[in-house]
């Protein structure tokens, strides 16, 4: 069964002759931090394994929105807006958590052999390389790979695959990767040949990286158990396999930029499989949705989630309408629809909202935005069901707008759930 739950460290080669059980940690934004296998000592604590594996977890887990960022495989909403969008903070976090780790893989023999899975579960492919022996004995541990810009060309990303055999995600963020040999060899993959892979996030880059989107094209070819694509790339007709091939395709989203919507000629198409079920568009895959195949319709998505900048106006809903005619969920962020403009217009196919009220890790205050906009939402969706109000509403609960909300929505039979 596959592990759901994964924390971040990172391994790099070390510079120095050691046992294949010491590594280093070294990247641009880390501190240098060394990681020794403990002499072997029995262990104090008398817990069972299985318990001190469910403490490990909890230990080195990333604050929750910034989890959810790295490591969900199903759709939850908002996954990539509760958290802070600052390469330093993140980084801090990250090596904090490394910290934790290392402490507990040096308590004793027993606690290092529990804290290795956690130690090993990501790999960061930045200007360092762990070292061959490490991953050739250590690899199966590896479930998430990052590329960094920064990674080396002197190496080959399919080696590495072939000594991590069990990576669940991989993500490459937005950014040139220097190509020389580093993408060589992913072409001759075989279809079916990464049957753990299920998520993939492929960042935007340069049109001159044609190894990198040649890269992103065998990686979706070979796996067939793909259950979560994030990537502009995923519209492009020679770089993206066809539906039939995405058997397993649940969730598609489109990162915020739109350089590659943008260069592609018309028509673009989807890579929807029959039973993709929610779709995260961002404001340039609305502004491209005019240039679809005509007549394409994905009748079996029921759920698109709006990013950050899109605006609630009645044009683009009524494109996505036609475009996900079975669609009854729609999810945005208050912070930045601003004024809903629905031109007088029913919407009838959506039946819940879900709101979000903490963009990037924010404390904002909503009260104003209910105030303007409560009655064209309830206008616009005649047919709401429900409500979901997501992250901290501790502003509008405190409120009276609140009361007035909760009296008026029981009148129109809709729920109103708050889920942090």
């Amino acid at each position: 069964m596959l592990r759901t739950k994964r924390s971040s460290s990172s391994l790099y080669r070390s510079t120095q002759k050691r046992s294949p059980a010491l590594w280093m940690s070294k990247s641009r934004s880390l501190p240098f931090s060394v990681v020794e296998a403990p002499p072997i000592v029995p262990c104090s604590v008398g817990l069972p394994p299985e318990l001190l594996q469910i403490i490990f977890a909890y230990a080195t887990s990333l604050p929750y929105g910034y989890e959810q960022s790295l490591w969900n495989i199903s759709y939850t909403a908002f996954q990539d807006s509760g958290w802070s969008r600052q390469t330093s903070t993140r980084d801090r976090e990250r090596f904090q958590v490394w910290q934790i780790k290392s402490t507990l893989s040096l308590v004793c023999k027993s606690w290092y052999a529990l804290a290795l899975e956690f130690l090993l579960e990501e790999l960061r492919v930045g200007p360092y390389l762990p070292h061959p022996e490490v991953l050739a004995t250590h690899g199966h541990w590896i479930h998430r790979l990052e590329i960094l810009p920064s990674a080396p060309s002197d190496v080959r990303m399919i080696d590495i695959l072939r000594m991590c055999p069990h990576i669940q995600i991989i993500s490459k963020p937005s950014g040139d990767v220097v190509d020389g040999q580093f993408w060589d060899g992913l072409q001759d993959l075989a279809p079916g040949s990464l049957p753990y892979l299920r998520r993939l996030d492929w960042g935007t880059d340069s049109t001159t990286q044609f190894g990198s989107r040649q890269a992103f094209a065998a990686l979706v070819a070979a796996a067939p158990n793909l259950y979560h694509l994030n990537s502009s790339l995923c519209v492009h007709p020679e770089l993206c396999p066809p539906s039939s091939s995405l058997l397993n395709l649940r969730v598609l989203r489109f990162p915020p930029q739109s350089e590659v919507l943008n260069s592609i000629a018309m028509p673009i198409t989807l890579p929807l499989a029959e039973w993709t079920s929610h779709v995260v568009v961002s404001p340039g895959f609305v502004g491209s949705m005019s240039r679809l195949v005509n007549g394409t319709t994905f009748p079996h998505v029921y759920c698109v989630e709006l990013q950050d900048g899109t605006d609630l106006v009645a044009g683009p809903l009524a494109q996505l309408q036609r475009l996900f005619p079975r669609c009854t969920e729609l999810a945005f962020s208050p912070y930045h629809v601003g004024r809903v403009n629905l031109g007088g217009q029913k919407f009838s196919f959506v039946k819940r909202l879900r709101l979000y009220a903490n963009p990037n890790g924010l404390l904002v205050d909503l009260t104003p935005w209910i105030k303007y906009n409560y009655d064209e939402l309830m206008d616009g969706f005649p047919a709401l069901e429900e409500v979901v109000m997501h992250g901290d509403w501790r502003f509008v609960l405190s409120s009276t707008v609140m009361d007035s909300l909760a009296d008026d929505l029981g009148k129109r039979s809709c729920r109103l759930v708050a889920e942090t």
